[in-house]
């Protein structure tokens, strides 16, 4: 884990340490470094693809990607946009009891960990989770055995404690992705459009591959002594290849798939691209493979239940195809392009509240396939649906209460002010079938037409049953009693409506797991 975090933070500066492509020096260098390659992999002098023996404990913790959003917009107002987050300081997702939750157990410990999701992690090595920093939690990763205590999703405690063991030809692809530009947001059909690059990386280390790393070095040294003054600090380089000439010098193209991706045709116009970086002190090569995808359509799973209170995550799906290989998608530590590179900016509707991630596996055409999903929250911006929406039904409510203050023989006049405030109601209803799509299940919104609905009723009905009391008995009392119950109906008819609309915006807001932050606080004590 150690050698993991010190990769991420190198990579983190590569594209900062090195000669600019455009001096034409490098350019040249990279050339001859691709010719020498190729000929190296006809002569099948080198793997196809990076991994090796190494020991591992074979757990890893669910990071907190809205931590390192709370300290990147710290550092914002501070105006010190350096890379302030260094990749060891991971910070871990915790739970309301303070524990930590299992992000992915490696396929050695499937068996012992079955139906492993959403593990909380309660005690390290008997150490109290809760009391622990982020960076002691780091620790235990160095760890030769590491007992764990655990709660799973029936609510038992269990322990068990896992031995660092050697797994033969394990590859960890490091998997980023920015997100260029959002350009819009589909509420009806639940997709959304944007602009990404995704970045894949692995890298080739000198104990495993020494043949490769001494090849790739003489050829660095050999091309400074015959071109002085090209890469003077003598600390490494870096070259970018297309993909037909990472291809023609055997670079290994990791496979992946956006899975949520509805749009064939921006796979096909993609942008592939590779970087090849090689560091001299730490005798490693980094590779990252790029895919810029442009106007891409992505399908996301929108629940509405809450509308228009609600938040929706926007995912971004990478499956690995593996093909039964131990290849994991681990997501970059620190401050990835994801949460930085992201213009921030609130688009029409919507506002960003945060970012998380899911690591997850799938069995597919008789093999497990490793899944990374990354995801934007937005919450809605429901102030339109308050003051162009709600208020002008409550105002509409208040008009067909006004019928109350009409006197009981005026049938004419009652009917008139009831009926038009029943109408301009269903005109609302076309408002808002145009935001969200035909449901199976009912919106907050929806209760809230629904009720008003019935409650724009009522004047009518009670109009029509008091000119029947009426006509049967026409006396001076029967009129008296009409006035007495108009009056009743001042005093509770908006009170009843007012308790219905909080009662069945508590109930919505507990059963629904998608709140914005501003309500959810009614959620947890109701």
């Amino acid at each position: 884990m150690k050698n993991y975090f010190i990769f991420l933070l190198l990579l983190l500066f590569s594209t900062k340490s090195f000669p600019d492509q455009s001096d034409i020096r490098g350019l040249l260098f990279c050339n001859v470094l691709a010719d020498e390659i190729s000929k190296m992999t006809e002569q099948g002098k080198r793997a196809e693809r990076p991994g090796g023996n190494y020991y591992s404990l074979g757990v890893y913790f669910k990071q907190d990607l809205d931590k390192y959003l709370t300290a990147y917009a710290q550092k914002n107002k501070e105006n010190d946009l350096r890379y302030f987050i260094k990749p060891e300081d991971v910070k871990y997702f915790r739970t309301s009891s303070n524990n930590i939750l299992v992000d992915f157990f490696e396929n050695k410990l499937v068996h012992m960990f079955p139906n492993a999701s959403d593990i909380e992690i309660i005690e390290l090595n008997d150490h109290l989770v809760s009391t622990l920093t982020d960076k002691e939690i780091s620790k235990s990763y160095l760890s030769d055995e590491l007992k764990i205590t655990y709660r799973n999703k029936k609510g038992d405690v269990l322990s068990k404690t896992i031995t660092s063991k050697p797994k033969a030809e394990a590859l960890f692809l490091y998997i980023d992705l920015s997100e260029d530009m959002l350009i819009g947001i589909n509420s009806k059909d639940s997709t959304h459009t944007s602009n990404i690059t995704a970045s894949i990386g692995y890298s080739y280390e000198k104990n495993m591959f020494p043949e490769l790393l001494s090849f790739t070095e003489s050829i660095f040294q050999d091309y400074r002594i015959k071109n002085p003054g090209a890469y003077s600090d003598g600390m490494g380089f870096g070259c970018t290849y297309d993909k037909p000439t990472a291809a023609l010098i055997g670079i290994y193209n990791p496979k992946i798939s956006f899975t949520n991706l509805i749009d064939s045709q921006a796979v096909s116009n993609a942008d592939i691209y590779f970087r090849v970086s090689y560091f001299k002190a730490e005798k490693r090569i980094d590779v990252r493979k790029y895919i810029k995808i442009k106007h891409g359509l992505f399908k996301n799973d929108f629940q509405f239940s809450s509308f228009p209170f609600d938040f929706q995550t926007l995912n971004y799906s990478v499956d690995i195809d593996s093909n039964s290989l131990n290849i994991y998608p681990v997501p970059v530590t620190g401050m990835p392009d994801f949460l930085r590179h992201m213009s921030k900016k609130n688009i029409s509707e919507w506002k960003h509240d945060g970012a998380d991630y899911v690591v997850s596996s799938v069995f597919r055409e008789g093999y497990t396939q490793n899944n990374l999903t990354f995801m934007h929250r937005y919450e809605r911006n429901y102030h339109y649906y308050l003051f162009k929406i709600m208020l002008p039904i409550l105002i509409i409510l208040f008009v067909s209460w006004a019928v109350f203050w009409i006197h009981p023989t005026q049938i004419e006049a009652r009917f008139t002010v009831s009926i038009v405030c029943l109408l301009s109601l269903i005109a609302y209803t076309f408002i808002i079938d145009q935001d969200i799509p035909k449901l199976a299940y009912l919106t907050f919104m929806d209760y809230v037409v629904l009720v008003s609905y019935f409650f724009s009723v009522i004047p009518t009905v009670q109009t029509i049953y008091m000119h029947h009391f009426i006509n049967s008995k026409v006396d001076t009392r029967s009129i008296e009693n009409a006035i007495n119950f108009d009056e009743k109906s001042r005093k509770y008819y908006l009170a009843a409506y007012a308790i219905l609309i909080i009662l069945i915006l508590l109930s919505v807001l507990n059963a629904s797991d998608n709140v914005i932050k501003g309500l959810s606080f009614l959620s947890k004590n109701f």
